[in-house]
């Protein structure tokens, strides 16, 4: 038997069949190709410069491109971006998400006048495909006042440890 289907499987691909069609198995096909895309997409309702000193409401909205089970979103701000409590939670258990399906985390940001930050969404989920919890998904929005400048990063400066090792040395780490 295997030798009979070791002889009809060469014979296809001799003949330039596809994969299984020698043996009459037209269910299987290649793999897909192209870069997987993540199960979930995060966008916001964030438009321009908003006003200083103020709580701004914000509504994230998830998108499902595949299934996903035990959906949990956590919003925060970094570069003087502070998410606060009053219109939702920080974090929120969305559970299943279809592909399709919408949900909404409602939140609040408050921007300091003269500054620019970025308002962070962290997605969790259990992916239904692959069976594993994954913790990859960030999205990061820009959100600032009218008139300001993003900071710029200082990168530091190459340097060697005790050991001799290659590292950066930041201006917070002299």
């Amino acid at each position: 038997m295997r030798i009979t289907t070791l002889c009809l499987v060469a014979a296809g691909v001799l003949l330039g069949l596809p994969a299984g069609a020698a043996l009459g198995n037209e269910k299987l096909q290649a793999a897909p190709s192209g870069k997987a895309r993540a199960p979930l997409s995060i966008k916001t309702d964030l438009a321009g410069p908003v006003a200083g000193d103020s709580t701004v409401p914000v509504t994230v909205t998830i998108v499902g491109n595949r299934e996903a089970l035990d959906v949990e979103t956590h919003v925060r701000g970094i570069d003087g971006v502070e998410v606060t409590t009053s219109q939702g939670p920080i974090r929120k258990l969305h559970g299943k998400v279809g592909v399709g399906d919408t949900v909404k985390h409602l939140t609040t940001v408050r921007v300091p006048l003269g500054k620019v930050g970025y308002l962070v969404v962290d997605a969790r989920y259990h992916d239904t495909r692959t069976g594993k919890v994954w913790q990859g998904i960030s999205e990061a929005f820009v959100v600032g006042t009218a008139g300001a400048q993003p900071q710029k990063r200082q990168q530091g400066r190459a340097g060697v440890d005790a050991d001799g090792r290659r590292i950066l040395v930041s201006p917070a780490t002299r």
